[in-house]
């Protein structure tokens, strides 16, 4: 049995990660957050862009 990445629940099967699209959809709306959030406060990489 594997072990769902959101919830923890375990589950059958051999191909998915995820118990649930519910729960597949919220590991990708908290990694898109963490994503926008790291690249909001990184100002670095918007200012090399900007000088070339």
């Amino acid at each position: 049995m594997k072990s769902c990445k959101t919830c923890g629940k375990d589950f059958e099967g051999s191909a998915r990660e995820f118990c649930s699209w519910q729960c597949e959809e919220n590991y990708r709306h908290s990694l898109k957050k963490k994503l926008d959030d790291a690249i909001k406060h990184d100002k670095g990489h918007t200012q090399k862009l900007s000088k070339e």
